[in-house]
């Protein structure tokens, strides 16, 4: 729930072809829904999280040349992990969300969604990783929202720079295995006490 929301809000006036936009608090918004996790390995080679969200927005205008509206919608998404080797040294990933049309402030949304591919290679016993990863590979994720000011009709869409490539190298420095030697803990008076 939030109370006292604020939003930009464009405000045209027909008679002086005057546009002009303005941050104004004036939204009183409900928000209430589930949402469902799940964990699989439906195979050896394959790691798969899902997760679904249904929910209900009520968003209350305060200002009377804006209009209150109310709708469902719904989130759905799935990660996914394909390993390629039997050491799960050389791996693919899928991972992909869609958004139903949705509540926003004061404006209603289009569906949008996105898509991302990669691959990963652990590489010398596990010190050097290289991963190759395609981000928003439809350029699918950017959201255009509509919205009724003053009676006007209004659009507009949030175009993003979402979709990338890219290319990430990482090494670990040092041994990956750690000697553990026996210390001193500063107790050893306390410990000869006899009690």
């Amino acid at each position: 729930m939030t109370n006292n929301g604020f939003n930009n809000v464009t405000m045209a006036s027909a008679d002086t072809n005057l546009v002009y936009t303005i941050p104004l608090n004036f939204i009183r918004t409900h928000r209430v829904g589930i949402t469902e996790s799940i964990a699989l390995s439906p195979l050896s080679w394959w790691d798969n999280n899902n997760q679904v969200t249904l929910y209900h927005t009520d968003a209350h205008s305060l200002l009377p040349t804006i209009s209150s509206i109310s709708a469902f919608s719904a989130y759905l998404s799935t990660s996914n992990n394909i390993y390629l080797n039997k050491d799960k040294t050389f791996a693919a990933a899928v991972n992909f969300w869609y958004q139903f049309p949705e509540i926003d402030h004061i404006g209603k949304t289009n569906a949008y969604y996105k898509l991302d591919l990669g691959v990963r290679a652990s590489l010398l016993k596990k010190q050097l990783d290289l991963a190759l990863t395609m981000n928003d590979l439809f350029r699918s994720s950017a959201v255009a929202m509509r919205s009724t000011i003053n009676g006007i009709p209004q659009q507009f869409t949030n175009f993003q720079l979402n979709r990338f490539l890219l290319l990430s190298v990482s090494y670990k420095f040092g041994s990956s295995e750690h000697k553990v030697t026996a210390g001193s803990t500063g107790n050893e008076d306390e410990r000869s006490r006899i009690h």
